[in-house]
C-alpha cells in the first residue's frame, strides 16, 4: 500500500506520542483538517489501528511485564494465541519466526508476577506446550514504534 513523506512523518509522531492534533499538525506544517483528513484515510487503508495512546511508565505505578516465548507446532499455534488472547493480563500476543513462534506479554502487579507465572504456566501445560520461557521485565531499556524517522531528529541526535 502505497504511503507518501507526509504520510510517512504523521505516523512517526504519531507512533512516539505526540500531545495534541495541533500540535502534530504544526510538526508536519499542516493545517488540522489536512491532517484530520490524512488521518481518516490512513485508518481507512487500515494502515491505522489506532490514533490515540500512551506509553505508561511501569515502574512508577508498580506494574511488572511477564514475557512469554513459546515454540510450538504451527497446527496448535492459533489454539494458543487464541487461548492466550482471552487472558485479562495479556496485553500482546506476536507470532514470530525464529527461536520461537509465539510471543506474548502479559502484566502483573509488583511482588505478583510469580502468580501470573504459575498462571501462564498451567494454561500453557493444559494446551500441551512443553517448549516455553517466561522472563518477568523490569526496565524499558528501549520503546520506540516509529517506523519513519525523520532526518532533522536523526541529525539533532547525533549533535552533542
Amino acid at each position: 500500500m502505497e504511503i507518501d513523506e507526509l504520510d510517512k512523518k504523521i505516523l512517526h509522531y504519531l507512533s512516539i506520542g505526540e500531545p495534541s492534533y495541533r500540535q502534530l499538525a504544526r510538526m508536519c506544517n499542516i493545517t488540522r483538517n489536512t491532517l484530520y483528513r490524512r488521518i481518516a484515510s490512513l485508518e481507512n487503508r487500515g494502515i491505522i489501528k489506532e490514533t490515540i495512546g500512551c506509553i505508561i511508565n511501569l515502574d512508577r505505578i508498580d506494574v511488572m511485564p511477564v514475557i512469554v516465548g513459546i515454540r510450538a507446532l504451527e497446527v496448535d499455534q492459533d489454539k494458543i494465541i487464541g487461548t492466550l488472547s482471552k487472558i485479562d493480563e495479556v496485553r500482546l500476543v506476536w507470532r514470530t519466526y525464529g527461536n520461537y513462534d509465539i510471543f506474548a506479554v502479559a502484566f502483573s502487579q509488583k511482588g505478583e508476577e510469580g502468580n501470573m507465572i504459575k498462571k501462564i504456566r498451567i494454561i500453557l501445560d493444559n494446551l500441551k506446550v512443553d517448549h516455553k520461557r517466561i522472563s518477568v521485565g523490569f526496565v524499558w531499556e528501549k520503546f520506540d514504534l516509529s517506523l519513519f524517522k525523520q532526518a532533522n531528529e536523526d541529525s539533532a541526535r547525533l549533535e552533542p
